[in-house]
């Protein structure tokens, strides 16, 4: 029987457009554009459909080169995506996150910096035409250009979330004051400023829509106290800045702010206790440094008196506490806690508070051996839903005393958890892969009649949500 000749169509003939369009987003861009646009005439129109360029995330690296073929290189990539930008997803382009970086962290040169200039321009002046990008992400230290040169201002009639990330180095560019170029971002809700070289100053006005707004690796003193003018704002971010006793005074006169974050910060500001108006505080790692900390303690706890009004705490990195205060016990209508060891280390005091707080709190998210240690007064915290431990992920090897204890208190706090009326999540993490299957194969033979389903999941995300996590180069 003779055979056909006839070539043989490919699989992907027989399947709609939405469905190659979904293969195609699982690509990253470069290689959606350069190789897959190669394949036929059906993918080349389809590698640019404009349902995979409304959300962009982009990471153009340098490469391996000496000397300023790094720069060169970067520079080439640079103006090469933004040809590419400007010609297909400008019209479409809602969300966009681009990272610029060149290896070994190396200083850029000059051009890379006039093309990422010439980038951020041509960009924002073509998406404003269109009138379509909300979101805008551009993270590259010593290579971003500071937001004094004013380039998102055409962005201003849509966009409604800012990161502007420029790194904690002094030596590229001169110092240049985040100006009143601010101002006419008036849609701007969410704002993410870091970098060195961009310094606050009274002057400093901000988008007046504001609701959130982290600012990071700050080198002057002081906030400005345009910030009391942000009557809509309901979180902020303070990462990496120097701060002194009175500096949190004018977000007294914000009346929407209920979220606040302290990160590596040089103090815990004693007017903290005057933003009674907060629901939510997150300190991590503050004072950053060791002979501020006895002064730290007292503002701290001094605080946690006063704001009685919080639902959420998150105490992450302060191992120098002793262990968690016995004033978060007094907080009535706390309903989530984190206690989150950065550096693993024996706390003096590790066992849970007793009071008022145990009749509230929903979820907690604490170290493997605070959790079992504080099992008993854990019993009258008759609303808890989640439980969330930190083991122990240290590089060291345990030793065999170390292991055993580790097992016992992990068998203590699944006997508990399975027992426990309310709790619906128990939330395990660490350095061994199995720890999760052994946890649900231990849970599984736990045959409690009339016990409700209790979930084992991971808890990093748990307590990232409660609010430990780096805010510096980290998601946003």
């Amino acid at each position: 029987m003779p055979t056909s000749l006839a070539p043989r169509g490919s699989a992907f003939d027989a399947l709609p457009d939405d469905l190659v369009l979904a293969v195609l987003k699982a690509l990253p861009l470069d290689d959606r554009c350069r190789s897959a646009a190669r394949v036929c005439a059906r993918f080349h129109a389809l590698a640019t459909h404009p349902l995979l360029l409304r959300e962009l995330d982009l990471s153009v690296v340098s490469g391996w080169h000496d000397g300023g073929a790094a720069d060169a290189h970067l520079a080439a990539k640079l103006e090469s995506l933004c040809t590419f930008l400007v010609r297909h997803a400008a019209a479409h382009l809602r969300r966009l996150e681009l990272r610029v970086e060149l290896c070994d962290g190396d200083m850029p040169g000059d051009a890379c910096c006039a093309a990422l200039h010439t980038l951020a321009f041509r960009l924002a002046a073509h998406c404003s035409a269109y009138g379509a990008l909300e979101e805008l992400s551009i993270i590259g230290h010593n290579v971003v250009e500071p937001l004094a040169a004013g380039w998102c201002v055409p962005l201003a009639p849509t966009l409604r979330r800012l990161r502007h990330d420029i790194g904690d180095d002094l030596e590229h560019f001169e110092e240049q004051f985040v100006a009143p170029n601010l101002a006419a971002l008036t849609r701007l809700q969410d704002l993410w400023i870091t970098g060195r070289e961009q310094q606050l100053g009274d002057d400093t006005v901000f988008p007046p829509a504001l609701t959130r707004l982290h600012l990071g690796c700050f080198d002057m003193f002081g906030l400005p106290t345009s910030l009391c003018s942000l009557k809509q704002l309901q979180y902020l971010s303070l990462a990496y800045c120097p701060l002194e006793e009175d500096d949190l005074e004018p977000l007294a006169a914000c009346p929407a702010l209920t979220q606040l974050t302290l990160e590596c910060c040089f103090h815990i500001p004693a007017s903290l206790a005057q933003l009674t108006q907060l629901r939510a505080l997150a300190v991590d790692n503050t004072p950053e440094y060791d002979e501020q900390q006895p002064e730290g303690r007292l503002v701290l706890l001094g605080a946690l008196q006063q704001l009685q009004g919080l639902t959420r705490v998150a105490l992450s990195g302060m191992a120098w506490l002793g262990g968690v205060p016995a004033e978060v016990g007094s907080l009535p209508q706390l309903a989530r806690f984190c206690w989150h060891n950065r550096v693993w280390q024996d706390l003096p005091d590790p066992l849970l508070p007793g009071g008022a707080w145990l009749s509230s709190l929903r979820q907690l998210a604490v170290p493997l051996n605070m959790a079992a240690l504080s099992l008993q007064r854990l019993t009258a915290a008759q609303q808890l839903e989640c439980l969330a431990v930190q083991l122990d992920s240290s590089r060291h090897k345990r030793t065999d005393n170390e292991q055993r204890q580790r097992q016992l208190h992990q068998a203590a706090v699944l006997a508990w958890a399975a027992q426990h009326p309310t709790l619906s999540r128990l939330a395990l993490g660490g350095d061994e892969l199995e720890t999760l299957a052994d946890w649900r194969a231990a849970l599984a033979l736990a045959n409690w009649p009339g016990r409700a389903p209790l979930a084992i999941v991971p808890s990093e995300p748990i307590f990232d949500e409660l609010g430990c996590v780096h805010s510096i180069g980290g998601p946003w």
